[in-house]
């Protein structure tokens, strides 16, 4: 018995021990109040623009960087709990006063704020407190910079008239130029350097030579005035212009001829105008252009085709130049028309133009006659064959009174080697001839 109250002794020991070990409950957290303030921050805040009635008398408006800065305002204020959820900026009314503002520039305005209802808060700051705000005008000036590469050219036709020429271009002169124009902000997009008019004028200029001429311009009541010009003037040579109408044109053939044909090339203009340097001018001696008779159909008639003209001095070098311009009739261009006749070479026969001249004369004392060149070198004809057995029947004499309006090259005190001009006679007996001029060159050099 006495085992059994020990035991229960002692359970009711470890039972009191395992209440005392249990931690004590925590006591239930107590409710904020309803009008606790609670900090919030608002962000890209929308700020109302007010006193803009003069602004928008005056054609005034806020530039786009300005308007996007007012919408990037950051408001904080400490709000109540229960309204915390429902809130925004705009129960603080933020926005700015412009009244007063009446022309273009630069202003700082501050962000003005106020409580609409105290039972929304107060606000605690915004940032940025002052904005720095652009206002614009359709009219205001703005400088715009327009790069250009070319300038009206005036007063070319008085040089013509004082038989002068500009030679070269400006565009190297150019290619860095610049103006700077103070534009209307409602035409800067389509402001151009053309707007301007800008030009050199050469009407002054009344010999050759170097000659630095300014770029002129006209201010715009468009598009503005120009403040300045880079480079300030360019430079220009002026050289002796020279025209001649009477350059022959040489008719060459390029390609291989079967021997029971001959081909009878012509060009649709005896002659060119050449225009230029005077001293390019003089020394072309003729005008050549070569008929390809690669692919030509080898039957009797008539073809047509189209060459390039080329210049050339009395020494048979090219002479190529930008400033030398070609009239062919009536149309500046380096082209001519082609007729290639193909005959049976029975119906045609071939002359030496120079076994027709005869030379007259001795050159200056101290000089000698080293060697005569006739371009084209040889007359090709066509006609009847009774006609043509006439022909074959000719001495050289008469066949030069038959196709030469002259036969004599005059080399009298000639000092330098000349050419000449050689015409030939139009014969209504021959159904066709590849030349009615020839240009004869006379070399002429110091004796030994």
């Amino acid at each position: 018995m006495k085992r059994l109250l020990l035991l229960l002794a002692v359970f009711a020991l470890l039972a009191v021990c395992a209440s005392c070990a249990k931690p004590a409950e925590e006591p239930a957290p107590t409710a904020e109040p309803d009008y606790a303030p609670r900090e919030i921050t608002f962000e890209h805040v929308n700020v109302s623009i007010r006193g803009t009635d003069l602004m928008e008398k005056n054609g005034l408006y806020l530039s786009a960087d300005s308007l996007n800065t007012l919408k990037n305002i950051t408001l904080t204020a400490k709000v109540p709990l229960k309204q915390a959820e429902y809130v925004d900026a705009s129960v603080f009314d933020p926005h700015i006063d412009l009244t007063g503002i009446d022309t273009w520039g630069t202003y700082d305005a501050t962000v003005v704020y106020k409580i609409l209802d105290p039972e929304y808060g107060k606000v605690v700051s915004v940032t940025p407190e002052t904005v720095t705000l652009e206002v614009l005008s359709d009219d205001m000036p703005c400088d715009v910079d327009l790069n250009f590469s070319s300038v009206q050219i005036t007063g070319a036709d008085s040089l013509s008239e004082k038989s002068l020429m500009m030679a070269g271009d400006l565009e190297e002169q150019l290619k860095d130029a610049c103006l700077t124009a103070s534009v209307p902000l409602k035409n800067v997009n389509a402001a151009e350097p053309d707007s301007y008019s800008l030009r050199v004028d050469l009407s002054e200029i009344d010999a050759a030579g170097e000659y630095e001429i300014p770029i002129q311009y006209t201010n715009s009541k468009e598009f503005g005035e120009v403040l300045s010009v880079r480079p300030l003037s360019v430079h220009v040579t002026v050289e002796e212009y020279a025209v001649r109408d009477d350059v022959p044109v040489v008719v060459e053939t390029e390609g291989e001829v079967p021997d029971e044909w001959m081909v009878i090339p012509s060009a649709g203009n005896k002659f060119v105008t050449v225009s230029g340097p005077a001293d390019l001018v003089h020394e072309i001696d003729q005008a050549r252009v070569v008929a390809d008779l690669t692919g030509l159909e080898w039957a009797a008639g008539d073809n047509m085709a189209v060459a390039g003209i080329r210049l050339f001095d009395r020494n048979g070098e090219e002479i190529v130049d930008p400033l030398l311009t070609i009239t062919n009739g009536t149309v500046v261009t380096d082209k001519m028309l082609l007729k290639i006749l193909v005959r049976p070479a029975s119906e045609t026969r071939v002359y030496d133009i120079r076994d027709m001249l005869t030379i007259k004369g001795d050159p200056a004392r101290g000089y000698r006659l080293a060697g005569i060149t006739v371009s084209p070198e040889k007359l090709i004809v066509s006609s009847s064959s009774e006609y043509l057995m006439t022909l074959d029947a000719m001495t050289p004499a008469q066949l030069a009174e038959t196709f030469l309006r002259t036969s004599e090259v005059d080399v009298s005190r000639l000092s330098e080697t000349t050419s000449f001009e050689i015409r030939l006679l139009a014969n209504r007996r021959l159904s066709s001839q590849s030349a009615i001029i020839a240009t004869v060159t006379v070399e002429i050099v110091p004796e030994e």
